[in-house]
C-alpha cells in the first residue's frame, strides 16, 4: 500500500527547497573593516547574523531596504557588514531558515535544548493544530486541503526595541521570508492549486501567547522571538496528477 505523505513533510519540503542567492551589485568600504553591500534582493537578512562571502565571514550590522516609489526611480537594498577581508565575490548565499513542527510546549523544550541561537532562528514553526481534509472522489484531482498556521520567527529584543526597531530588524525580514515561501508555492502549480490561494499574515513584534483571545500576555518561550504568522488553507493535488503533468 502506498501511504499518503504527511503534511508536515509537504510543508517542510517547500521550506527546504528555498534558496537565497544574493547578487552583489557594488561594494563600498567607508572605513576599516566596514563594508556596504548593494544588492537587488537582501531577502530576510537581519542585523546580528553572520554571512559568508567568498569564503570569509562577515557580521551584518544594519540593513537598509530599497525604496520603490509608484513613479520614478527607486533604490536598491543595502546590507552593512563588518569583516576583516575585502569583498570581491560577485554573490553569496544567505543563510536558510530552520523548520520545526510541534505543539507550543514541545517547541519550547526543543529550543531550550539548542544552545546556539543560530541553530534555531530564523525558523519556520508549524503549529501542530493543522487540519488535513482529504478528497476521496476518484474523479477529483485534489488529494487534500491543509489548513495551517506557520510562523516565521527570528530573534528579537522586545525589552530594547521600539516598534520601528522591531519592524525593521525582525518583522519585515520575516515577512519577506514568508513572501518567498508563498512565491515558491506559486511555482509548484503541478502540486498545489495556486489559482485559488488566499492567506492572512499577522505581525508579532513580541511573540507571546498567540492563541485566540489570549492577548500578548508574556513570552511563549524562553527565547525572545519576533516575526509573522502565515495562516492559510493549501489545496494539494494528487501525486499521480503531478506525474501526468511532468511526463
Amino acid at each position: 500500500m502506498i501511504y499518503k505523505e504527511d503534511s508536515t513533510d509537504i510543508l517542510k519540503a517547500i521550506s527546504s527547497s528555498l534558496t537565497f542567492p544574493v547578487e552583489i551589485l557594488s561594494v563600498t568600504n567607508p572605513s576599516a573593516g566596514v563594508y556596504e553591500v548593494e544588492t537587488s534582493d537582501m531577502y530576510h537578512a537581519q542585523p546580528g547574523f553572520e554571512i559568508v562571502i567568498g569564503g570569509n565571514t562577515y557580521t551584518i550590522t544594519d540593513i537598509i531596504p530599497a525604496i520603490n516609489p509608484d513613479c520614478g526611480i527607486g533604490s536598491t537594498d543595502l546590507i552593512k557588514v563588518k569583516g576583516t577581508q575585502n569583498i570581491t565575490a560577485p554573490s553569496f548565499n544567505l543563510y536558510p531558515p530552520h523548520f520545526f513542527h510541534s505543539t507550543p510546549i514541545a517547541q519550547g523544550i526543543e529550543m531550550s535544548q539548542k544552545k546556539n541561537e543560530f541553530d534555531k532562528v530564523p525558523m519556520l514553526w508549524l503549529y501542530e493544530q493543522f487540519t488535513d481534509t482529504f478528497e476521496e472522489d476518484p474523479e477529483s484531482t485534489i488529494e487534500r486541503k491543509i489548513k495551517f498556521r506557520l510562523f516565521f520567527l527570528t530573534h528579537g529584543s522586545p525589552e530594547k526595541w521600539l516598534t520601528n526597531d522591531a519592524y525593521k530588524n525582525a518583522i519585515k525580514p520575516m515577512r519577506r521570508l514568508a513572501e518567498n515561501f508563498i512565491a515558491k508555492i506559486k511555482t509548484m502549480s503541478w502540486r498545489f492549486d495556486v489559482d485559488a490561494m488566499s492567506y492572512d499574515i499577522l505581525n508579532y513584534s513580541k511573540f507571546g501567547v498567540f492563541l485566540a483571545n489570549k492577548g500578548m500576555e508574556k513570552e511563549l518561550w524562553h527565547d525572545k522571538v519576533s516575526g509573522v504568522e502565515l495562516s492559510m488553507t493549501l489545496t494539494v493535488f494528487r501525486k499521480d496528477v503531478c506525474d501526468e503533468v511532468e511526463s
